[in-house]
């Protein structure tokens, strides 16, 4: 596998998005973690609980060698599938992975559900980042490319200041 951060960063913005969601109206917020490659590593289900969050983000590993952008929505989907619905709901997809395999059915299923997809792209080329392309417009999300670890936090930030402070959203995975 290419090392894409070794320095945690992505780990690091995303503690950040998280505690930009508890200064907002905590109560009004959730927020999942999933972990994937080929396989689901682990899930945290949806909480308002951010330091049960943050320790999620922090068991993410760098670790594996394919990645199965299915296998990621699927569960996140799943997520939100499975909590009570309230607001907006909105999926933040980070991957480091070339595409081993992704089908665009997922991206409208979420769309015919009302969830709306930021996709991230940590140091990816074609065809990886037209599949975040395609995923992020069939929802009404929006692509974010970082060619360096350093930019997530600017990245997160924007995010940040369209979806919890703009829209209201209540639910973040």
């Amino acid at each position: 596998m290419i090392q894409t951060d070794a320095k945690d960063e992505r780990k690091s913005a995303s503690r950040t998005f998280v505690e930009l969601m508890e200064k907002g109206d905590s109560t009004k917020y959730r927020v999942g973690v999933v972990s994937w490659d080929y396989k689901i590593d682990f899930s945290c289900p949806l909480t308002s609980n951010f330091t049960n969050a943050t320790e999620c983000i922090d068991r993410v590993d760098s670790e594996g060698r394919f990645t199965d952008y299915d296998v990621g929505l699927r569960e996140a989907i799943d997520m939100l599938d499975a909590a009570p619905r309230s607001g907006s709901r909105v999926i933040i997809f980070l991957t480091d992975g070339w595409v081993d395999t992704y089908n665009r059915s997922l991206a409208e299923e979420a769309a015919s559900k009302g969830y709306r997809i930021y996709t991230v792209g940590l140091r990816l080329e074609a065809p990886a980042d037209v599949y975040l392309k395609e995923i992020a417009s069939i929802t009404k999300g929006e692509y974010k490319s970082a060619p360096t670890p350093g930019e997530l936090e600017d990245i997160y930030n924007d995010i940040a200041k369209e979806v919890l402070y703009t829209s209201g959203v209540s639910e973040n995975p």
